[in-house]
């Protein structure tokens, strides 16, 4: 006898046996068990695409939110800095623009869209140089070679 899933996701085919794998799914109030179809990495991925052909509406949403609600949008940054005071640190040298920007990506050669990446915060001087695309590829797994560290320690 086979047991039916209380959930499918439509996209990779994900099932949710236990009310444990419903949470799995995204929430849904109207739909049956409080859950969508749609299971969270296919979901993200769904929003994502969305972003990326058209920004404008959620960036729209969130200039409206922020000029609703200044103190909640000042809270949220004190409380990241309070929790993370290397971070904020290093990318103030960032901003400061006391960590130059290498000519291209360590990873691929691409000379577009380059952004600096810190393997660790509590060096914000050894700061590596990545395109938008392998920036996204080290925060879900390591780098294929060792990186090349720019700047040295102060």
């Amino acid at each position: 006898m086979m047991i039916e899933p209380l959930r499918t996701c439509k996209v990779c085919g994900k099932k949710a046996y236990s009310e444990k794998d419903l949470e799995l799914f995204m929430k849904a109030a109207r739909a049956k068990y409080g859950r969508e179809n749609l299971c969270d990495r296919c979901s993200a991925n769904k929003v994502m695409l969305q972003y990326r052909k058209n920004p404008q509406p959620s960036k729209e949403r969130l200039k409206t939110f922020r000029a609703k609600h200044p103190e909640a949008h000042r809270k949220d940054v004190s409380e990241d800095r309070r929790k993370h005071p290397e971070r904020h640190n290093a990318r103030n040298r960032i901003y400061a623009h006391q960590i130059p920007l290498a000519q291209a990506c360590v990873q691929c050669g691409s000379k577009e869209n380059l952004h600096h990446h810190h393997p660790d915060y509590s060096k914000p001087f050894e700061v590596i140089t990545l395109c938008r695309a392998c920036h996204g590829l080290i925060h879900r797994k390591p780098l294929k070679t060792s990186p090349n560290v720019q700047g040295g320690s102060r």
